[in-house]
């Protein structure tokens, strides 16, 4: 029997993860102001500054629960999940972007046979969709 799987779209906020000030020496040309100027270019000493800042994918609170949770079920049920960020830039999301813009609500849930839900859902709709026989014990 081949093991089911499921896939969790989320969309994370980007935010600064880090800043950093750097500088360097560098050179530059200077070129004359005017054509009719005799001087040629010249290179010069320039002393550069410039900021680099790292950004990090963070799911909001209300999602990550909603991770833990389908994870829980997952593990409980023996079903696979994997989660992808749509915030998450890259050759990765370059892939999975025809995809992506069937979403309309973030989280989406969808099954390997292409069913899907939409938004944060219960864990009895979520063993519903799957086809998984409800548990009176969680």
């Amino acid at each position: 029997m081949e093991r089911l799987k499921v896939t969790l779209y989320v969309k994370g906020e980007k935010r600064v993860a880090r800043v950093d000030d750097r500088s360097r020496w560098g050179y530059s040309v200077r070129i004359p102001p005017k054509p009719w100027e005799t001087t040629k270019p010249s290179d010069f000493a320039d002393y550069k500054y410039y900021r680099e800042v790292e950004y990090e994918s963070v799911l909001p609170k209300d999602q990550k629960q909603f991770v833990e949770m389908v994870k829980a079920l997952g593990e409980h049920h023996g079903f696979q999940v994997e989660v992808i960020d749509a915030a998450k830039e890259g050759f990765f999301k370059k892939l999975m972007r025809e995809r992506i813009k069937q979403i309309i609500m973030f989280p989406t849930l969808v099954t390997s046979k292409g069913e899907k839900i939409e938004g944060y859902a219960s864990k009895e709709e979520i063993r519903k969709l799957l086809g998984l026989k409800s548990d009176k014990r969680q």
